[in-house]
């Protein structure tokens, strides 16, 4: 018990770290959230037609919907570790993927090419930067 207090002061500068970059993200997502939701904006009408006009198919170039982390790679391993650290609510396993490069965030409108679109997850190229990776499909828009 007398040497517990040494332990969280080792780590406490990289915890710092972490949280402060996770809460600037999250204020840069609801920044974003709140300028696509503009009380301004006149409310969109359903037609069924709607899904097939903002659908990006593979070989497209489209953007991105909203902010979101990206898992990097070729193949979907960063992608579903990130998504089960996401559901189990661990923020500090996805800043760590983050420091690791293993992930990245994109802005919302950022360009990107759609490699292979699935039904649940997409596989883009960012434009900027010509990193490739994965991201849920509702993502992905014209």
């Amino acid at each position: 018990m007398a040497d517990n207090q040494g332990s969280p002061k080792v780590n406490s500068n990289k915890g710092c770290l972490f949280f402060i970059l996770f809460f600037a993200l999250v204020a840069l997502f609801v920044a974003t959230n709140l300028k696509e939701e503009s009380p301004d904006a006149a409310p969109k009408k359903s037609t069924k037609s709607e899904p097939s006009s903002t659908l990006v198919m593979s070989g497209q170039n489209g953007k991105l919907k909203t902010t979101t982390y990206i898992g990097l790679g070729e193949s979907k391993d960063n992608y579903n570790e990130m998504m089960k650290y996401i559901v189990a609510d661990n923020l500090d396993a996805v800043g760590r993927m983050l420091l690791d490069g293993r992930i990245t965030m994109g802005k919302a409108g950022d360009a990107v090419t759609v490699i292979d679109r699935g039904i649940m997850n997409t596989k883009i190229e960012l434009l900027s930067t010509g990193q490739r990776g994965w991201v849920p499909s509702e993502f992905v828009i014209k």
